[in-house]
């Protein structure tokens, strides 16, 4: 069980880009949800598929700052943590910050705004981040959830993130 922290949430690396599906609950389609798109293959990587009329826009990506960011652990931008680096450059080079992995999104509706939520790996430790989609403020569009369970213990790094 993870703890809730806060509210907001962002991508990173290459950043995060909103691919939507149908929401959970009323009517099929909204304004951030048309057509349909064919199932994976099984087998092999395929591109991106957006239903029609559909475009694919980025939303997150590293070195946004988190709302909500935890600066003793060093989750304080989308996609790294700075604690080997405080308030060090964010770059792909080896000796400066950390970089997380924010994969697998879970895209959700609630009370009629529309998130992701993702899971951060490749870290010392991992972190949940939702990106708030209807928020127009870069500043305020990603937020730092969870970075401890219950108890208080850092979250290990983990690969993807599922609602239940």
């Amino acid at each position: 069980m993870i703890t809730k922290k806060s509210m907001v949430m962002t991508g990173a690396g290459v950043g995060a880009t909103a691919l939507l599906v149908a929401p959970a609950s009323g009517s099929k389609y909204d304004s951030f949800t048309q057509g349909g798109v064919p199932a994976n293959v099984r087998f092999g990587v395929e591109n991106n598929a957006l239903g029609s009329g559909l475009t694919s826009s980025s939303v997150a990506w590293g070195g946004l700052r988190l709302t909500n960011a935890d600066e003793a652990s060093g989750i304080t931008y989308y996609g790294y943590n700075t604690s080997k680096t405080p308030g060090g450059p964010l770059t792909q080079d080896p000796k400066e910050a950390y970089k997380t992995e924010p994969d697998k999104n879970v895209y959700l509706v609630l009370n009629g705004k529309h998130y992701l939520y993702q899971g951060h790996e490749g870290a010392p430790r991992g972190y949940v981040t939702r990106v708030n989609l209807d928020e127009s403020d870069r500043a305020k569009r990603v937020t730092l959830i969870a970075e401890t369970d219950p108890t208080g213990a850092p979250l290990p790094t983990f690969d993807g993130i599922t609602w239940d």
